[in-house]
């Protein structure tokens, strides 16, 4: 196993864990007392009432679903930057500020546009997935013309 994956935090931090399962929780007695009442009444007054605390439990556990997947979209990007930071340049105290340097990175105009043979993406000539491959260099208007997309990770 490698040293920057043994350090590297999980995706959910425990605390993202927490927060969706009491959510949940909340969101399902909710909904379990809203049912059992309004099925407990003939009062349409209070089928009403409990019918509005189902779809109060329904919102919360959508909240706490959005709010889930936000942290994981926000770790994903913190991992998707750190990719963009070449080893060499990251030192072991420096492990803070790796993702505003590749961000940096990411806004520099591109020197040279290039695809791998066969593709369907171009990228910028330092991403690293073309790194060590053969490449073809040429305009941004050549690769669109040929059907291919501007990489997701060097953003060209």
């Amino acid at each position: 196993m490698l040293a920057g994956a043994e350090r590297r935090q999980p995706l959910w931090l425990p605390g993202d864990v927490a927060l969706l399962s009491s959510l949940n929780l909340v969101a399902a007695a909710l909904l379990v007392a809203a049912a059992w009442a309004t099925t407990a009444t003939d009062d349409l007054s209070l089928r009403v009432a409990w019918v509005n605390l189902g779809v109060v439990g329904l919102l919360v556990a959508g909240a706490g679903n959005v709010l889930w997947l936000l942290a994981g979209r926000r770790a994903i990007g913190e991992r998707r930057a750190e990719l963009l930071v070449a080893p060499s340049e990251v030192g072991a105290d420096d492990d803070a500020t790796a993702p505003t340097r590749a961000l940096a990175t990411m806004a520099a105009p591109p020197d040279r546009l290039v695809s791998v043979a066969r593709a369907t993406l171009f990228h910028r000539d330092d991403c690293p997935l073309v790194q060590g491959k053969p490449v073809t260099a040429g305009i941004r208007s050549r690769h669109e013309r040929a059907g291919r997309r501007p990489c997701g990770v060097c953003l060209p």
